[in-house]
């Protein structure tokens, strides 16, 4: 039977749909699913009771609504926005988080020659924002050199939800567990109920190539243009990349999964390129 959940984040009710599954094998799968970060969230919590799955989904909701509160620039309320408005004007000290955040971006954008960058979407189509973007550690604060320069996580906020859900899963002593944002990114923990690690089909597929991966503690990412909806730009130009074939990845950790997902699909059709550990990332 099909039950609805009140979970509260910051001051709001959100409600989650559920459904509590006892398999032939005696085992059981709690399914949860909601709407965070404009994006619909699926999970999977197996052989635990209903209340401690419950429990969890508060905890995962919670965090997500914090994490979209520090990371969303449309929101004038949200710290990234306000990081936005003000850090080409004085220094801005942020979050330890968002910090941290920032920081992991511009090592990233170093580790893929430029092909993964928050400031692709900067005003007036400036390039190399990032190199204009200074970290202070000593107050957590960041100053951009050109007024410019605007931080866009979208390419990254997802991974680094999802592994924050993963890290809650994991807490509360789940080893077995799907999460999944979107279909972009999944990460499957342990074991499906019925079977070793979990079988999931790879977005936008070829039908006539292999179409699914296993994932046993891994996450899928997948990044690539809708038909007739282009949404990555070319950190080189700033332009829509006219290209839709995918490019998926398979990695112990969603964060890395988002960023070179994003890199290799920019790299595929701009030609640009940049060394990938494949001993870490699996490449479809």
């Amino acid at each position: 039977m099909l039950k609805m959940l009140c979970c509260c984040g910051k001051g709001i009710k959100m409600s989650v749909s559920f459904i509590n599954k006892v398999l032939d094998n005696d085992k059981t799968i709690f399914y949860a699913w909601f709407e965070s970060m404009h994006t619909r969230i699926d999970i999977a919590l197996c052989n635990r009771p209903e209340d401690t799955c419950k429990t969890i989904i508060d905890l995962i909701y919670n965090e997500l609504q914090g994490i979209e509160k520090t990371v969303n620039r449309f929101d004038p309320n949200g710290e990234l926005y306000l990081l936005n408005e003000s850090a080409s004007a004085h220094p801005v000290i942020v979050s330890p988080e968002l910090f941290r955040i920032i920081k992991d971006c511009i090592d990233y954008y170093d580790k893929t020659s430029g092909c993964f960058d928050v400031t692709v979407n900067s005003s007036d189509s400036f390039r190399d924002g990032i190199k204009g973007i200074v970290c202070n550690d000593l107050d957590n604060s960041i100053f951009y050199k050109n007024t410019a320069i605007k931080i866009d996580l979208g390419g990254y906020a997802k991974g680094y939800a999802l592994d924050k859900c993963v890290e809650i899963l994991r807490e509360n002593g789940m080893t077995d567990a799907l999460v999944n944002f979107g279909n972009s990114s999944v990460f499957g923990l342990g074991n499906h109920p019925s079977g070793d690690g979990w079988k999931i089909t790879l977005p936008m597929a070829d039908i006539k190539q292999d179409s699914f991966v296993i994932l046993h503690d891994e996450c899928l990412s997948t990044s690539g243009n809708e038909e007739k909806k282009l949404h990555i730009k070319s950190p080189f130009d700033g332009q829509y990349i006219e290209a839709f074939n995918p490019v998926s990845v398979v990695t112990k950790d969603a964060s890395s999964g988002e960023v070179f997902s994003t890199a290799l699909f920019v790299s595929r059709t701009t030609g640009r390129k940049f060394f990938i550990n494949f001993a870490t990332i699996k490449y479809q």
